[in-house]
Formats: structure tokens, C-alpha cells, sequence
């Protein structure tokens, strides 16, 4: 099922788990029992300890039946549902699913930043880069999907800044003729500062 969608992928497992015995079936469900119960099991030990998030947390978003809901979370709910929708094989997707998807991209994004941010600090800079999420995707094996979007996107990014600078160059050369021909002009490009510690 390599390359298919994910309405696609869910219809084989589906598929797969219609056809199998109910002996089966069976290990499966007792393995996912067990799993439940360590995760319940872990999840009272961390609250024990003082160190879980607190349920309806601002951070978190989940009330007090670990469920999340809208007001919780960061990104927002409709755009991520257009943008699964824009996958051909979803024709359609609960609440549930979307605010699965949002949490898990919020957490995703949350991680990302964070490696960013190493990445910048590294540099012994404060201010990220979008270089740096590059650079973050080409060395860290799980953001690595996203290396040949980013720098087609920062590659765009630069040339509309470029477009941007040459017509507020062009527009502040015109003030300045216009002001009365050799004065300074009002503002000076940022970008003419660093042009001036290179040539220094």
C-alpha cells in the first residue's frame, strides 16, 4: 500500500481485521488490554510523583476525561480539517479525528521549535532563522520529510523579501530626489548597514 492515502490504508486494516479468526482477534485484544492497563498503570504513577500536567491545562487542553476539546487547542480546528480534506481519499472526518490531528500537529510543532531553537542557541544566537529549521530537517531523521518543502518555501520567501527591498530602495531613492537633490535620505535600508561593515 505504498503511496496510498490514508482513507485507503484504513480500509485494508479493516479489511485485514474482518478476516481474521476470532482466535485471532483475540490476541490482539488482550494485547491491547495490557497495554490500557501499563498506560493507566504509568499514568498514576506520574501523578503520584507530581509530575503530570494538570487536566484543563492551558497547555494541554483536556478535561478531566483526558478528552480535548476545541478551546484547547492552539491551532485552528477548521483550517486543519481543510487541509486533511485536501487529501482525495478523505471524504469526511469526525470531531474526534480532527482534534487528533490538531493535538498531534501541535505537539509536532512544539517539538520542531524546540530543536530549532537548540539549533539557534548553538549558534549563540536568540533569533531563529528560517535557515535553522532547515538545517533541523537535514540532520534530524523524523523532520527529514520536510527538508525539499522548506527550502522551496524559504527559496520563495527570500525572493519575495528581495521584491520587497528593491521597491523600498527604488521608492526611497525618489524621496530623496524629490527632497531636494544630495541630502541624506530620511531612513537607511537595514540592510545598508551590514553592506557597510562588509566593505569596512
Amino acid at each position: 500500500y505504498q503511496g496510498e492515502g490514508v482513507a485507503a490504508l484504513s480500509k485494508a486494516t479493516g479489511e485485514l481485521w474482518k478476516g481474521l479468526q476470532p482466535a485471532e482477534k483475540e490476541v490482539y485484544e488482550t494485547q491491547a488490554a495490557r497495554e490500557r492497563e501499563k498506560y493507566r498503570m504509568d499514568k498514576q504513577r506520574l501523578i503520584d510523583a507530581g509530575v503530570w500536567p494538570e487536566s484543563g491545562g492551558g497547555s494541554g487542553g483536556a478535561n478531566d476525561a483526558g478528552e480535548y476539546d476545541e478551546e484547547g487547542i492552539l491551532f485552528p480546528i477548521g483550517r486543519i480539517r481543510k487541509i486533511c480534506k485536501l487529501d482525495g481519499d478523505v471524504k469526511g472526518m469526525s470531531k474526534e479525528a480532527t482534534l487528533l490531528v490538531a493535538k498531534a500537529t501541535e505537539l509536532f510543532a512544539s517539538k520542531l521549535g524546540s530543536e530549532v531553537v537548540t539549533m539557534a542557541q548553538m549558534s549563540n544566537r536568540r533569533k531563529l532563522l528560517p535557515d535553522d529549521v532547515v538545517e533541523v530537517c537535514s540532520m534530524k531523521e523524523r523532520f527529514m520529510f520536510l527538508k525539499d518543502d522548506l527550502q522551496d518555501l524559504i527559496h520563495e520567501q527570500k525572493e519575495v523579501q528581495k521584491e520587497k527591498e528593491n521597491e523600498k530602495a527604488s521608492s526611497g531613492g525618489s524621496r530623496s530626489d524629490k527632497s531636494g537633490g544630495g541630502g541624506k535620505p530620511t531612513s537607511a535600508s537595514l540592510l545598508s548597514y551590514f553592506g557597510k561593515v562588509h566593505n569596512d
